[in-house]
């Protein structure tokens, strides 16, 4: 079984996503060990892109970031590598296509599976087109995370259906999430309906990026105020 699967079988986990190598590689796996202290279930790493076209102003400065820290896929594999050392929290990552393909696929998938991570949401790869990926990750038991923008009924239906791990819905672009939160597929999240997240085996729900900008503010305090909020954020979702 998938690790992702072993945790999100419980009906709710919490998703912390950051941009790998923001501020700077060594920061940031600092900061994904912060989030899993401070109760995320998954950790969600970006691989930082030039073009991050389906991301809100936050996350895009995020990218830029880590880029000018010269932070690329093989970097972020380093990162998780790190991570790795000291914990063992289901990661995904996520990233445009170009750089996975660009990195080779066999390879790409590989690295993922030898570093223990579990899944990989790429923006920019229409569900009509997953397979040039799906098949080659299928290979090495990494998931390709499902996207759902506000769609038709049949279409939502037809992603939900093929969807592993868990579903990401999509809002609109000045509400890109930084951290998520699955709860089953029975709420109503900025992308969709409840009726059609009744649709899905599984949603992520955003909930904001606010954070990113204040813990980019509180400079060597980040590491705490990400324990803080992913705290927090736990404790809602016990409250549901």
């Amino acid at each position: 079984m998938n690790e992702l699967d072993k945790v999100l079988e419980k009906g709710r986990a919490l998703i912390a996503f950051i941009t790998a190598g923001d501020p700077d590689p060594a920061v940031s796996v600092k900061y994904a060990l912060a989030l899993q202290k401070g109760g995320a279930d998954v950790l969600e790493l970006g691989i930082p892109f030039s073009d991050p076209t389906a991301e809100g102003v936050q996350i895009q400065d995020a990218n830029i970031r880590a880029l000018k820290a010269g932070t690329n896929v093989e970097k972020t594999f380093e990162i998780v590598g790190q991570v790795r050392k000291n914990s063992d929290i289901p990661i995904v990552l996520r990233s445009y296509l170009n750089p996975v393909f660009r990195y080779g696929y066999k390879a790409f998938f590989s690295a993922c599976a030898r570093l223990g991570v579990c899944g990989l949401e790429v923006p920019d790869l229409p569900f009509e087109e997953k397979d040039e990926a799906a098949d080659i990750a299928r290979e090495y038991g990494v998931y390709i995370i499902s996207l759902i923008a506000p769609a038709p009924e049949e279409r939502i239906r037809k992603i939900a259906s093929e969807a592993q791990g868990f579903i990401s819905a999509c809002g609109s672009f000045d509400e890109q999430n930084a951290l998520a939160v699955r709860i089953g597929g029975k709420v109503a999240v900025q992308a969709l309906t409840p009726e059609q997240a009744a649709l899905c085996r599984g949603a992520a729900v955003s909930t904001g990026c606010g954070a990113v900008d204040i813990i980019a503010m509180l400079g060597e305090h980040a590491e705490s105020a990400l324990i803080d909020y992913a705290r927090k954020m736990k404790a809602a979702l016990r409250a549901r």
